[in-house]
């Protein structure tokens, strides 16, 4: 009875029943388009986050390597160490400075060293300069060199230098401060060894984006379907 006496109302207007179907299409659409981009970002974070390990070879063998090529540099050269670890504008600064044939080298030595992951990603930095404490020399005498102290603490300037440089982007707010904890703490140390609280607290970091990845795992399975197919099901 209600609908047939709805039916009947003369001033119903079928043209704007009908503009007003294709704007609920038109924000069905939207919101299906904006549901395929948030699912292409998951699975783009998905693919993005490491698989984080405490204890990395990858990474233990950089922290000697940048140990030694801090030694290397510091001591037995004309270049400065932020041509490599610093902005590319500040690398620059530094390149004119330099004879025609170390400008060359330094850009072929700077396009190395950021193309290795641990100084691209602040998390893999981060657990490469925990492990740089393994190859502190047992004579202790070497050990309070004056050399030797330079050296690792322009190793750990580097470190924190590469974090602070590194693209943070697929990381969320919290571990960004911890991202930043961390440097705070290789910053205040005297050597090497970063103490527990740095080791817990890296610890805190790799879990978390361990489990916000598995999160996103989680997600695109229960979604059983992968984004190409899902923005086929959204073409019109």
């Amino acid at each position: 009875m209600l609908v047939q006496k709805i039916n009947q109302t003369p001033y119903i207007n079928k043209q704007v029943m009908f503009k007003s179907n294709r704007e609920h299409e038109a924000m069905l659409r939207a919101l299906k388009a904006a549901r395929a981009e948030e699912m292409k970002k998951r699975f783009s974070d998905l693919k993005a986050l490491h698989d984080y390990k405490i204890q990395d070879s990858g990474c233990h063998n950089m922290a000697q390597f940048m140990l030694n090529f801090v030694c290397s540099i510091e001591n037995d050269s004309e270049h400065n160490l932020n041509e490599f670890f610093a902005s590319e504008i500040e690398a620059a600064k530094l390149r004119r400075n330099l004879s025609p044939e170390c400008q060359a080298n330094s850009l072929e030595i700077r396009e190395e060293i950021q193309s290795q992951p641990v100084f691209r990603d602040p998390a893999l930095a981060l657990i490469s300069a925990k492990d740089m404490k393994d190859f502190v020399p047992q004579d202790k005498e070497f050990a309070s060199d004056k050399m030797f102290i330079d050296t690792i603490n322009a190793a750990k300037r580097s470190f924190i230098q590469v974090v602070n440089e590194a693209d943070k982007t697929k990381f969320n707010k919290a571990e960004i401060d911890m991202i930043q904890e961390l440097t705070q703490i290789i910053e205040k140390s005297k050597g090497l060894n970063f103490g527990k609280e740095y080791d817990a607290l890296l610890e805190k970091l790799l879990n978390s984006i361990k489990n916000r990845k598995q999160e996103i795992e989680q997600v695109a399975s229960r979604q059983k379907v992968t984004i190409p197919n899902l923005l086929r099901k959204l073409k019109y």
